[in-house]
């Protein structure tokens, strides 16, 4: 019985880790559109970097612990695109990531990406604090993590005097502020100082209300 197209596209596919994709329309005898095809019900991976002219079979490849595989300088990302790549790295980061820092994790520059994503509301984002070639430090959008992430960005050793009142340069007392506005997203500066003085916390009001400046945390005054 004479092989099937899909059948031909995966001998072709099989010996090569890497390949491009003309070599298979011409070993295949297909339309660079039929060979697309084929190569989704496959599962075969395209490069999110070098123009995405290079493409692996996925399942015959492992990822580190960020999803990411590198042959040479050729990257791949097991979740999609470029754009997924950079999300999900955002995602998984402790303090928030900038262009430089993404630039390097992915061998390929993000400038040009990260506006398009924050602008479609799938980052947000803050001026970069203390790190170097990055403008913008890019969060989740998930409030919860976001805030943790501005937290450990912002955090009080690399804040102003004018910032943190010097008596509670602790990073605790940060977290403790957003994860009490984190359970009651309605809450004042003035009510989550309350709250956490009630629990035997040594914060101040005004320590609280520079800290929902400095993180955005509320649109009405406090």
């Amino acid at each position: 019985m004479k092989p099937s197209k899909m059948e031909l596209v995966k001998k072709a596919i099989l010996p090569e880790r890497i390949f491009q994709i003309d070599r298979i329309m011409e070993k295949c005898k297909l339309s660079k559109i039929s060979t697309i095809r084929y190569f989704k019900a496959i599962g075969v991976l395209t490069s999110f970097n070098k123009k995405g002219q290079y493409y692996i079979l996925a399942s015959e490849d492992c990822f580190d612990d960020a999803g990411l595989l590198f042959i040479g300088d050729v990257g791949f990302y097991k979740g999609g695109n470029l754009l997924a790549a950079i999300c999900h790295l955002v995602e998984k980061s402790e303090e928030g990531l900038g262009a430089r820092e993404l630039d390097v994790i992915l061998k390929t520059t993000t400038h040009s990406q990260l506006p398009k994503l924050y602008r479609s509301g799938r980052l947000e984002r803050a001026p970069a604090l203390g790190r170097a070639g990055n403008a913008y430090i890019y969060f989740s959008v998930d409030k919860a993590k976001m805030l943790l992430q501005k937290g450990r960005h912002f955090s009080p050793e690399e804040e102003s005097k004018e910032v943190v009142e010097p008596e509670y340069c602790e990073l605790g007392d940060v977290i403790d502020v957003l994860l009490t506005l984190i359970s009651h997203p309605d809450f004042s500066s003035k009510s989550v100082a309350l709250s956490l003085q009630r629990r035997g916390k040594k914060i101040s009001l005004n320590f609280v209300k520079k800290a929902f400046l400095y993180y955005d945390l509320s649109k009405k005054k406090s």
